[in-house]
């Protein structure tokens, strides 16, 4: 077992510790990890590897890298799964285009990375959480569709090419949503889900 401590500037403990303690629970949870607190002082303890990443988390978190800043969003309960996606889909779509880490405490979404790319990533979310369109734009020369996100700024693909009958690509379409749910009916042929649960 190895262990590191880290000391957090005062401001900055309840952005580490979380809602209730769950951003803290959550570190621990992803890297395998104890963490106690003493004061502004937290103790990580764990395999080294695990004591690394999880340190570096808490680094992230206070924006103690250089050039590193954060943000933090609330998201209504209700949107929670659509910024989230289809097993974290749509984050870790976040994170890799803005190059930022996103993470999550209930409903408080924290944001690290250089500062123009957390004020990207932030928008991001804002507009996840506003009003969706999702629709079949990217037409392939196969004949499948990539459902794609408008966010107002840009088009995000929601994953990958759906699949469509010969023809089926063809005339006017219709969009349709269900709980958080997107289907696209070119012709008016039902055409299948894709989205968050």
């Amino acid at each position: 077992m190895h262990s590191a401590q880290i000391k957090v500037p005062a401001q900055k403990i309840g952005v580490v510790v979380g809602r209730m303690g769950s951003m803290i629970k959550a570190i621990q949870e992803q890297h395998k990890v104890h963490i106690s607190r003493s004061g502004e002082t937290f103790t990580v303890l764990g395999q080294q590897q695990a004591v690394a990443m999880a340190t570096m988390a808490i680094k992230e978190l206070i924006g103690e890298k250089p050039g590193m800043h954060s943000a933090q969003i609330k998201v209504p309960a209700q949107k929670i799964g659509v910024v989230v996606g289809r097993m974290g889909s749509m984050i870790k779509a976040i994170q890799e285009r803005r190059d930022v880490t996103v993470r999550r405490s209930h409903d408080l979404f924290t944001i690290v990375g250089e500062q123009q790319a957390v004020t990207m990533a932030t928008e991001d979310i804002k507009e996840l959480t506003g009003a969706i369109q999702v629709i079949c734009v990217s037409w392939l020369q196969s004949g499948d569709c990539l459902p794609t996100l408008l966010t107002g700024k840009e088009r995000v693909l929601l994953g990958v090419p759906q699949k469509l009958a010969p023809g089926q690509g063809q005339g006017s379409g219709q969009l349709m949503a269900y709980r958080n749910r997107a289907s696209y009916s070119p012709s008016g042929i039902p055409f299948g889900y894709w989205g968050v649960d």
